[in-house]
């Protein structure tokens, strides 16, 4: 992968939006997918909604949305730490491709809770 400052301009693809490939990408990129994969996938098979995992883990729901749907542009290992302990998982599980057999997460439900 290229350093960022081989990029025109000092600017990463991402930054450029203009992806060519996987090896474009910057190597925080997969495990920020992954993260946001590995998250929903665990939360929906423990029946947590995403209200009820931001609560545990001391966050704020609209954060934890962002990261889930892939809107929030990094996280702090600090959150990865807490999101781990309300899922009872580890670290590594979270930033780790998820297992291959564990199914596609795309159809999985947001979990917000109806509006009473």
């Amino acid at each position: 992968m290229k350093g960022v400052a081989e990029y025109k301009g000092n600017k990463t693809p991402m930054e450029q939006n203009k992806f060519t490939g996987p090896a474009d990408l910057p190597a925080g990129v997969n495990a920020l997918k992954n993260l946001r994969l590995d998250a929903k996938r665990l939360r929906v098979s423990r029946g947590l909604t995403q209200e009820a995992l931001a609560e545990r883990a001391g966050l704020e729901y609209k954060h934890y949305q962002k990261i889930e749907s892939g809107s929030w542009p990094g996280v702090y290992l600090e959150t990865v730490e807490l999101l781990a302990e309300a899922l009872g998982a580890t670290m590594g599980a979270l930033l780790d491709p998820p297992p291959p057999n564990s199914g596609p997460v795309a159809n999985l439900p947001a979990g917000r809770r109806p509006k009473r």
